[in-house]
């Protein structure tokens, strides 16, 4: 477990790092009565893990898959060509009224532009990956701190005092 950590200072991929580590952990534990933990809850456990690292795919791809940057251009280009001409063919139409309608559809469609700039990377602008991560490093330290205390007191010690402890 310490070169765990270690190594994961050094790689390049760290949730695919963790969810090789997790399967191979998961691998490893022997099937017991003792334990409750056969093969048909390993394979599950597995399942689960595959479905993890598919979604961890996923999100590489969408950060590694950005919008193109002239795609980005040419919309903003247009939708202020559209927002400037807008006026003329309203005017004859609505008068006065049209500076508050081409006030209202300009921040509106530019809302709309921005949050689309924005989404185009959500790990960044949106999704604040440093806090989630803070949060994971957290309960992994404090379940594996809770594994040394198991194993420390062992098991059946620590059985009794879970009993103990229920309301």
């Amino acid at each position: 477990l310490p070169y765990d950590r270690l190594v994961l200072t050094r790689v390049r991929n760290r949730p695919l790092f963790i969810v090789n580590t997790l399967a191979r952990e998961i691998s490893a534990i022997p099937s017991s009565d003792k334990l409750d933990f056969s093969s048909r809850e390993r394979l599950f456990m597995l399942a689960m893990v595959n479905d993890l690292s598919a979604c961890i795919g996923a999100c590489e791809r969408i950060v590694q898959t950005p919008v193109p940057e002239m795609y980005a251009r040419h919309t903003s280009r247009f939708l202020c060509l559209w927002i400037f001409t807008l006026p003329l063919l309203l005017l004859p139409e609505m008068g006065f009224w049209v500076v508050p309608a081409i006030a209202c559809i300009s921040w509106t469609l530019f809302g709309i532009q921005e949050l689309g700039l924005q989404l185009e990377n959500p790990f960044v602008s949106i999704i604040k990956l440093d806090v989630m991560e803070e949060m994971n490093q957290q309960s992994v330290d404090e379940t594996l701190s809770l594994a040394d205390d198991y194993e420390l007191l062992g098991a059946s010690d620590m059985a009794e005092e879970a009993l103990i402890a229920r309301p």
